[in-house]
């Protein structure tokens, strides 16, 4: 016959079998909270060290391997862009070869006049520049000069 237990689960012992009811059957007890661990010595390890050990060198591991796959990465991408600026720098050349041999070959007699004709046009706006920047500070400096004469011709007046 099974008895029920008449205190609160939480420290009460069950039994499955009433001993009194059937001496050849053992009781069977089992405590319903969880039995103490076994006390370790403190130069062992326990459980939980080695398995944060465990867990603390596979971290470590996983961050090795991630910088050498980010050192690949970055040393795949500089030999990449070395690569590519040879290429690009071959193509620099050969085309300013290119446009050399062109501009020396096609300059003809009407391109030459043209190029003279802009560079005299340059000149003679400079000197036109540099003349009114002369008379602009000409300008300038009579200016006082020029308003004491008026100021003289509208007393007269």
């Amino acid at each position: 016959m099974i008895e029920l237990p008449s205190t609160p689960p939480s420290v009460a012992r069950t039994t499955l079998f009433n001993a009194s009811d059937d001496a050849s059957v053992m009781a069977f007890t089992w405590p319903l909270l969880p039995s103490p661990k076994a006390q370790v010595d403190d130069d062992t390890p326990s459980s939980d060290d080695s398995t944060l050990k465990f867990k603390a060198s596979n971290r470590r591991r996983a961050e090795r391997n991630r910088q050498r796959r980010y050192r690949q990465k970055i040393r795949s991408e500089r030999e990449t862009l070395l690569t590519e600026a040879k290429c690009l720098s071959r193509q620099l050349a050969h085309l300013q070869q290119t446009w050399a041999t062109m501009q020396s070959s096609e300059l003809s007699e009407m391109d030459l006049t043209w190029f003279i004709a802009v560079a005299i046009q340059r000149e003679e706006r400079q000197r036109s520049e540099n003349e009114n920047q002369t008379l602009q500070e000409a300008i300038d400096r009579h200016a006082p000069y020029i308003e004491l004469l008026r100021g003289i011709v509208q007393l007269n007046d």
